[in-house]
């Protein structure tokens, strides 16, 4: 089966710790299970396409994203529950990092998405 691009568009709304910029970003995600921790989890990362962190911060903890993120995966048909953000330490500069679920993953990998 031939990998698919999970490309996404989802609204920003500024409310987060690291950022007060709001608008509409677009990017890919990825998933990945790297073999199955206690809490049964992999990662899913949000690619951005043209961010700029040093003058627009971090998307991490804005609640409008991940409201807009889930309601994307939905409109695609991919569960909307079973991620959420991963530590702030995990968040890349041009990026989202989230923790998966094993049942996220395995429905995404299963429509063709992901590793």
């Amino acid at each position: 089966m031939s990998i698919k691009d999970l490309n996404l568009k989802c609204r920003v709304g500024g409310d987060g710790w690291w950022t007060t910029w709001s608008g509409e970003v677009e990017g890919n995600l990825t998933v990945k299970s790297h073999g199955w921790d206690d809490d049964g989890c992999g990662y899913a990362t949000f690619h951005l396409v043209d961010w700029d962190e040093p003058s627009q911060g971090l998307i991490y903890t804005d609640t409008v994203f991940m409201e807009s993120l889930r309601a994307e995966l939905s409109r695609v048909g991919l569960p909307s529950e079973g991620i959420d953000y991963s530590e702030q330490g995990m968040q890349p500069p041009d990026g989202v990092h989230f923790d998966a679920s094993e049942a996220f993953i395995t429905a995404v990998q299963a429509a063709g998405y992901g590793e």
